[in-house]
């Protein structure tokens, strides 16, 4: 499995198989820009719960997910 980041995903556009991480996903634009136009599973991280609850109901993609983190508090895999 290739792994890339979103500004890499967005830029050359990500390999069939591909993950992307987005870190501080905010209202998950970017992400979900990457979910809709590849086939990419990308992974979208924020620490606010009021933005990701906004972002999960702008946008659903069977490959996007919105995940609550505070990368400075706990470990945080990226498989």
């Amino acid at each position: 499995m290739r792994r890339c980041t979103l500004v890499t995903a967005i830029a050359y556009g990500p390999l069939l198989g591909a993950s992307v991480l987005e870190l501080g996903c905010g209202l998950g634009d970017a992400a979900a820009y990457v979910a809709t136009h590849s086939s990419a599973e990308v992974v979208a991280v924020d620490l606010s719960e009021p933005f990701l609850e906004e972002a999960r109901a702008r946008h659903v993609h069977p490959n996007l997910r919105f995940q609550q983190c505070d990368l400075f508090q706990e470990g945080f895999a990226f498989d």
